[in-house]
């Protein structure tokens, strides 16, 4: 059995607000793992308009579980606090920030995690031509062990920064150091006529060290688009991207460029023809044996029979250079099922590619790929395949069944 007890408790002043929610749930049964568990959530809020362009909203909430796993106390405890802004001046410009902290300790396990988050977010659009966005990032994380069982000497604090590269690699092999993690992405998007749109996209991430201020790892990638639309239902868009990431762990400097030019024409209701060139340049810094180039044509065609069905063919030419060059032709085909709920959809595929290279081969694969929204701001993706590869150049052949799930969450 599951019982719930819940109180909730608003109360208003003025322009200010406030809620305090407290549930408790308790398991009992013979088969379930949770049997004997109760969860005590206590959740307090405040939230306030300052101005009509200024508003704030005040959190905290606690979660305890108690399950007999420990012989006294709490299982785990966590806390959080969060205080979200939202400032609006003008319907030209307008900003976000949320700071939130976070504790969890679980006595079980006789560890302590914490984190702390700063979020914001800008947007300015001087006229309805152009539309700017700027989202930054910061995120610091900690994971402390109390094991005492454990080699004390790996988990204390150096009482200053590193002296020499041995001690420095030292202390960034050590798993429950503190991370920052900074993440920017800026979006610029620009109309310059009827016909003809702009759009700029640059993202960037890195994860440094807070013991020894090294950069541990760093993702940088920039896409530039221009598109042109001469009539209607026809759309040229050209492309480029160029980005590189760097990981200090593995010893990994990798760049890449992709020049892309697409036609897209629905030269009848409900029927679009996409005409694509692409050429896409991988460069490994510290091994140039490790170099690809891939120069592609793709021609695909797709039919929509209605809201809920629509079917996809296609075919692709790559020529690759690298260690092994290969020509590849692919012939590919889709249906994707999205059902009137449209909260889910279904793709049922399937490919086959031919391979010209110094050991010829084929590739094949069929399956099925599964979305599925829940709400606005989840979405669970799931896929299984079977997957069929001669023996190429890269490696042996093999056959396989492919399993793929992964769920994104939005804050």
């Amino acid at each position: 059995t599951k019982d719930v007890t819940k109180a909730v408790f608003d109360r208003k002043f003025g322009k200010t607000t406030t809620q305090t929610k407290i549930e408790k749930t308790s398991y009992e049964d013979g088969v379930n793992i949770a049997s004997g568990s109760e969860i005590l959530h206590i959740e307090t809020g405040l939230s306030s308009k300052i101005a009509d362009y200024l508003s704030l909203n005040l959190n905290f909430s606690k979660i305890e579980l108690e399950d007999g796993m420990v012989l006294k106390g709490l299982r785990s405890d966590t806390r959080n606090y969060s205080l979200d802004m939202n400032y609006e001046p003008s319907s030209i410009f307008n900003m976000r920030g949320q700071f939130q902290w976070r504790r969890e300790d679980d006595m079980y396990a006789n560890s302590r995690a914490e984190s702390e988050i700063i979020d914001s977010q800008m947007q300015y659009e001087p006229n309805s031509s152009i539309k700017t966005q700027l989202k930054y990032k910061i995120e610091n994380t900690s994971k402390i062990v109390r094991d005492d069982s454990l080699d004390q000497s790996k988990y204390q604090i150096p009482n200053s920064l590193p002296t020499d590269v041995q001690e420095e690699m030292q202390v960034l092999s050590r798993f429950e150091n503190p991370v920052q993690k900074a993440t920017t992405n800026f979006t610029a998007d620009y109309r310059i006529t009827e016909k003809i749109q702009a759009y700029l996209d640059w993202r960037r991430r890195d994860i440094e060290d807070r013991y020894t201020n090294a950069m541990l790892s760093t993702t940088d990638r920039k896409t530039y688009e221009l598109r042109f639309t001469p009539i209607e239902k026809m759309i040229l868009t050209t492309e480029y991207e160029e980005g590189y990431s760097k990981d200090r762990d593995s010893k990994m400097y990798l760049k890449d460029n992709l020049k892309l030019i697409q036609l897209r024409h629905e030269f009848k209701r409900n029927y679009i023809l996409d005409l694509t060139y692409e050429e896409r340049d991988e460069i490994d810094q510290y091994e140039s044996i490790n170099d690809i180039f891939t120069n592609s044509k793709i021609v695909s065609f797709q039919r929509v029979f209605s809201p809920k069905v629509n079917m996809e063919v296609g075919v692709k030419y790559d020529r690759i250079t690298d260690k092994d060059p290969s020509k590849e032709f692919e012939k590919n085909m889709a249906v994707t099922l999205t059902p009137s709920s449209r909260n889910q959809r279904y793709k049922f595929f399937i490919k086959h590619r031919d391979i010209k290279s110094t050991i010829d081969g084929v590739y094949y694969e069929g399956g099925v790929s599964l979305s599925q929204f829940i709400g606005s701001d989840t979405i669970i993706d799931g896929e299984i395949k079977k997957v069929h590869s001669s023996k190429l150049p890269s490696g042996a052949g093999y056959d396989a069944t492919v399993i793929n799930a992964k769920m994104m969450i939005t804050f």
